[in-house]
């Protein structure tokens, strides 16, 4: 029994949709029926281009469908439905229902395991709040305060960062830590209730954004960045609080994400694997994790070389 991963397939995005389907073909030809795909996601791009058609590669999947959304997923333009909180609450759950997907923030899954016991899988989207961003570690006030004015409007330099027009409320302002704050809150609900559940040995935890400073860290874009360049980009990296819950459970044995664009797989002492899987536009693979043995990474599909 195998837990398949993958995440920033990027579907709405022209470019990427061969990849995709090159990914796809090889989940389907190689997954049996005791196996679990989740896509960790932005699957498809703004008002929901590419996701359906993105779900409808992996339909085939003989095993268990399940996804968390990315911000890409969540983005409708202004004006155009009834807001952020309705989209991800209504609307994205309808969709992964009508294509045979669970969508995690909803309610997690347990899966029995072929050895005994079963496995619970946790999952959100997770969203950021700024906690991944070591501001104290910058060397001057102006430095600290460029990188706190760049999180209250969505701006670094020339850099816009989306999720601030995109992320909308009929009500006013969207406030993008309160949403990640209650996107956690109900991932710590459902870890704690797998965590309770004496049937369940083993729990992943998979979410859109990071979770662990050492997943997100060290970017190929960012490593001749100067230093206040890295800690914005951290900053809307995920939260720390995925890593708290993660932490907070001794069943927990793996942390997945995407988001970053960028692979990276850390072992902590406890013996956990945290590994955000680093699809780009142009690049994609998969994490296949045992629950009995270990974790394989695929080749790349597509430009194995491409940073973004």
């Amino acid at each position: 029994m195998r837990v398949w991963i993958t995440a920033d397939v990027h579907h709405g995005n022209p470019g990427s949709k061969g990849v995709t389907r090159e990914l796809a073909g090889h989940f389907l030809s190689n997954a049996e029926r005791d196996d679990v795909l989740v896509l960790a996601g932005d699957i498809g791009e703004i008002d929901g281009i590419g996701l359906r058609e993105c779900l409808g590669e992996f339909a085939r999947f003989p095993g268990v469908k399940a996804l968390v959304p990315g911000n890409h997923d969540l983005w409708t333009h202004p004006g155009s439905g009834q807001g952020t909180w309705h989209h991800y609450r209504a609307v994205l759950p309808r969709i992964a229902a009508e294509h045979g997907f669970q969508m995690l923030d909803v309610a997690p899954l347990r899966v029995a395991l072929p050895h005994g016991g079963a496995l619970g899988i946790a999952g959100s989207y997770g969203g950021y709040d700024f906690t991944m961003a070591d501001v104290g570690a910058l060397a001057s006030d102006a430095d600290r305060s460029e990188v706190l004015q760049a999180f209250r409007v969505g701006r670094f330099r020339t850099f816009v960062w989306s999720d601030y027009t995109f992320f909308w409320d009929r009500d006013g302002a969207f406030d993008l830590a309160d949403f990640s704050r209650s996107c956690t809150a109900k991932l710590e609900q459902d870890v704690r209730g797998l965590q309770d559940d004496p049937a369940i040995t083993a729990i992943a935890i998979i979410t859109h954004t990071g979770g662990h400073i050492d997943v997100v860290r060290d970017h190929p874009l960012g490593l001749d960045k100067p230093l206040v360049a890295n800690v914005w980009f951290h900053g809307v990296a995920g939260t720390v609080r995925i890593g708290e819950i993660a932490m907070e459970s001794d069943k927990v044995r793996l942390v997945a994400c995407g988001h970053t664009h960028h692979d990276r797989e850390v072992l902590d002492e406890a013996g956990r694997c945290w590994i955000n899987v680093g699809c780009n536009y142009s690049r994609k693979r998969w994490v296949a994790w045992d629950p009995a043995g270990g974790v394989q990474v695929s080749r790349w599909f597509g430009d194995a070389a491409a940073m973004w």
